[in-house]
């Protein structure tokens, strides 16, 4: 029991986060505002500009921009440890490294998740107020969509193969990369992983070309006992995974450093 209190308290942990609200309320306030704000914007731009905008380009502009702030925001993370100063206040705060880490991985990820899509449902109606003001014909996204795939049923496909699913397993395994870069390089974390994952792609690439040469017959057709799709979730569960585990690593790392 000893240990598991060392590693985790319910008490300390709320303490943890009161504090890192508290110093960070502007910053968040800002992140969080601008994927509000600029999902509103694109939908009245989508309205304004297309004849019965259709659900696959409003879910297509709202994956975008969750794409692109889920990605800064995993790059800010760890941005306090960047300056001695704040370094210092962050590392000699009570609180285990368990904690820490779990702490920047709430918000990054479960919260800022249930944020974007409530910014989206609030930018949908928003988008309808706006076409009933302009007297346009639209209607409302059909959210049941993201439980399918191609016409599939959730109960035939299974969660991981709907749209919704093959975008939170993408999502969350390049979100990865990002929080992972975001306590390895302490400055320009966003730019740096850029880098880093854009050689990463291209070694992915020519290894996923390497495995489809051997896994295709003389009349170029895909061996049906093998399932790319289901291979590649499988594979990007297992990267996000590790990705976690080696930023928890480098966190631990990065306390006992300075510390000393």
């Amino acid at each position: 029991m000893a240990t598991i209190n060392q590693t985790f308290d319910f008490k300390r942990f709320g303490n943890l986060s009161k504090k890192y609200f508290i110093e960070n309320w502007r910053r968040m306030s800002i992140m969080f505002g601008c994927v509000t704000i600029l999902m509103i914007l694109m939908l009245l731009f989508l309205e304004h500009t297309t004849y019965r905008v259709s659900s696959g380009q409003i879910f297509f502009a709202l994956a975008v921009i969750t794409f692109v702030f889920g990605v800064v925001m995993a790059s800010n993370m760890y941005r306090s440890l960047g300056t001695p100063a704040t370094a210092i206040t962050t590392l000699t705060t009570p609180a285990s490294q368990f904690e820490g880490f779990l702490l920047r991985w709430i918000i990054a990820i479960p919260l800022f998740l249930v944020w974007a899509y409530v910014s989206a449902l609030f930018a949908d109606w928003m988008r309808m107020l706006y076409a009933h003001i302009m007297n346009h014909p639209a209607d409302a996204a059909d959210w049941g969509m993201l439980l399918t795939s191609d016409g599939e049923e959730l109960d035939k496909i299974g969660f991981l193969g709907t749209n919704l699913g093959s975008f939170l397993s993408d999502f969350l395994c390049v979100q990865s990369f990002f929080l992972l870069g975001s306590v390895v390089w302490l400055k320009n974390a966003l730019v740096k992983t850029l880098g880093a994952m854009f050689l990463i792609w291209l070694s992915y690439m020519f290894v996923t070309i390497g495995y489809a040469t051997l896994i295709v017959d003389e009349a170029n057709h895909y061996e049906k006992n093998f399932d790319l799709e289901m291979v590649s979730t499988v594979l990007g569960m297992g990267i996000t995974l590790f990705n976690y585990l080696l930023t928890y690593m480098r966190f631990r790392e990065a306390e006992i450093i300075n510390r000393w």
